[in-house]
């Protein structure tokens, strides 16, 4: 038995299908097969049933599963702290969702590097629900999030800050001379939301819905500049946080009669080995002060 036909067995279990399996660790299927029937030929034991174009586990493949993962963590573990012992672990896995990426990564990597010029940003972006599963994977070492309603029970966090959903709008529209956007006042306006599995959409239609107004919802982007241009152009008015400060001066942001109020929050994986790197960004993270984003 060896380090990678434990790999190649666990990542078969993940897919339940060699072929699967085979893609994601960039090897051949019949190197994925052989390791699979050389640890059953090594213990004598069963580990799937096949059924059709699928493998199954059977329960001594499931107690097999459980004690190579067992393994595997340890093994991850122990080269991970293998290399912090040379102070070499620098690079940090840092996953964000679209929005808050853009409008926080700026400034706290530029703090970043005066705090800790040797750190290596390796930057994901993703949706929450994708960026929470592979932060539970250990796959990102630590997300940059909206934290509203996120269960953060497997979850180490620091809050960054809040900020609020304000209503940007051309300067020409006749909404412009508002000094506060309430729902019902958007009533037949055409809208630029962002990604519907967005938490900051999520809580606008909520906000929508209390108001008994449908909106005119024409598209989706999390594209700042997208949507700026469509405001520029005055195809549509949308929403996006008080801190982005725009370029030019033919948009207006507009304040909500009833903020919505987002929680920007830093996350990690509760108990799981944090190296030094991540230390450091966490470390920041709390002393972190915000100015302002130009968008």
């Amino acid at each position: 038995m060896n380090i990678s036909q434990l790999q190649y067995f666990q990542v078969t279990c993940k897919y339940q299908n060699i072929s699967r399996a085979a893609e994601e660790l960039h090897v051949s299927q019949s190197a994925v097969s052989k390791s699979i029937r050389e640890l059953e030929k090594e213990f004598e034991l069963n580990l799937f049933r096949r059924v059709n174009n699928n493998l199954i586990l059977t329960q001594e493949g499931k107690i097999f599963l459980d004690k190579a993962s067992q393994i595997l963590g340890e093994i991850s573990l122990l080269y991970t702290q293998a290399r912090d012992m040379n102070n070499a672990n620098n690079t940090v896995r840092f996953g964000m969702t679209p929005l808050v990426g853009r409008s926080i990564l700026p400034p706290f990597y530029q703090e970043l590097k005066d705090f800790s010029s040797e750190i290596i940003l390796e930057p994901f972006e993703m949706d929450l629900k994708h960026l929470l599963e592979e932060i539970e994977k250990e796959n990102i070492d630590v997300g940059l999030i909206i934290s509203n309603d996120v269960d953060t029970a497997r979850l180490e966090s620091v809050h960054l800050m809040d900020c609020n959903l304000q209503f940007f709008t051309n300067i020409f529209n006749p909404l412009s001379k508002k000094d506060k956007i309430s729902f019902s006042d958007l009533k037949d306006e055409p809208i630029i939301l962002l990604n519907p599995d967005s938490i900051e959409t999520k809580l606008l239609m909520e906000r929508f819905s209390r108001a008994g107004v449908i909106p005119n919802i024409i598209f989706y982007s999390d594209q700042v500049y997208t949507i700026q241009h469509s405001i520029n152009h005055e195809i549509a008015s949308s929403f996006l946080y008080n801190i982005i400060v725009p370029r030019n001066h033919e948009i207006k942001m507009i304040p909500l009669e009833f903020p919505v109020v987002l929680h920007i929050s830093l996350v990690w994986k509760k108990d799981r080995y944090v190296h030094s790197g991540v230390q450091k960004i966490i470390k920041l993270a709390k002393s972190f002060k915000f100015e302002h984003y130009h968008g």
